[in-house]
């Protein structure tokens, strides 16, 4: 709220009286969200009031200067934008943290009404993803490219056509859904820490011991992956099939927006040759001997591509990330399932 009231008085002060209304609107339901029980109600009032807060950082000024016809890159270096960043950061954490409430709750009592749960929540990730290429072209001038590689990528990033800004934003917004599943995991690893904390205390680890351990974090971790996989496994069975269709969900989704940068980089491409080539009757001139100068009217057709290779280098990394993750993700629960076969043996010794 702090960051928000500096944003508004470092940005906002010439802005209509529609947007100042709206950032009222914004402010008053994320103090009703965060002041009043942890409700349907109230959640639904929080995560509305971020999301305004967080389209309001947005659109100012970066957004009137972009209605302007200035580029994205231009309007950022006009700005003052750490403001709209802080502003962005917060409401993606409040979004976060609410749909996090909500999956717990649901989890504890399925049968409650309520909103649909979500293991990760999209407009979270979308808010970061804003905050995130705001600092991207925050920070874009003050980096040199050297070699032709690196100046053709530069050159791409800095494209002006909405296909470019919708790769860039695209990709970060899915770098933003890896960090929000990576702080997850990472709760979910000190789930993992604090069971073998409780083990370490009574000595050698025992089935009745960690079984203890669990009924001591179940108030809080109950619907962690982590603890389910203990608590299933020590009774010989898998993980909820209910957790892993959540998680799935996810990461289906996550997969389909990664299928879209190349796509869209395909895209940007062939509006790109279109328009080229429609110009040819036009820019096409005739040389000494008499024929066409192809080569005149095709001489910047190469920066038609930018958007290929825009596309397809941030696939490359999103996929080289989304892996890491995943990674992680089968080693903490291969983790996991050797604690219940160490308690197991021990138990079998005695």
């Amino acid at each position: 709220m702090a960051s928000f009231a500096l944003f508004l008085a470092l940005e906002a002060r010439d802005a209509g009286g529609t947007l100042w209304m709206l950032a009222a609107l914004g402010v008053a339901l994320t103090g009703l969200g965060l002041a009043g029980p942890a409700t349907t109600l109230h959640d639904a009032a929080l995560r509305l009031g971020a999301v305004l807060l967080a389209a309001i950082a947005l659109y100012l000024p970066v957004g009137t200067l972009l209605a302007q016809g200035e580029p994205l890159a231009g309007a950022i270096k006009q700005s003052m934008v750490w403001p709209q960043i802080v502003v962005c950061l917060f409401a993606s954490r409040l979004l976060a943290e609410t749909n996090e409430w909500r999956f717990a709750r649901f989890w504890r009592n399925p049968a409650a009404a309520g909103g649909a749960p979500q293991a990760q929540s999209l407009l979270a990730a979308l808010a970061l993803g804003g905050a995130f290429t705001l600092a991207f072209y925050a920070a874009l001038p003050f980096v040199t490219a050297h070699g032709a590689t690196l100046e053709m990528v530069r050159a791409a990033l800095e494209g002006e056509t909405v296909i470019h800004y919708a790769i860039v934003l695209l990709f970060f917004t899915a770098l933003a859904f890896l960090t929000d599943a990576a702080l997850l995991q990472a709760r979910e690893r000190a789930v993992l820490a604090a069971v073998r904390l409780g083990l370490s205390g009574q000595g050698k680890p025992s089935h009745p011991g960690l079984t203890a351990v669990l009924e001591r974090l179940r108030p809080r971790a109950a619907h962690r992956r982590s603890f389910l996989t203990i608590e299933a496994a020590l009774d010989g069975e898998t993980a909820p099939a209910a957790l892993a269709g959540f998680h799935d969900a996810s990461r289906r989704f996550f997969r389909a927006l990664l299928s879209f940068l190349p796509l869209l980089g395909f895209l940007g491409t062939v509006v790109g040759l279109a328009t080229a080539i429609g110009a040819l009757p036009i820019g096409t001139g005739v040389n000494r001997g008499g024929g066409l100068d192809v080569a005149a009217s095709l001489a910047g057709l190469a920066l038609k591509f930018q958007t290929t290779l825009l596309g397809l280098v941030a696939a490359i990394l999103s996929a080289a990330l989304l892996a890491a993750l995943e990674k992680n993700e089968a080693e903490l629960d291969a983790e996991c399932l050797r604690l219940v076969e160490a308690t197991r043996g021990s138990a079998d010794a005695h």
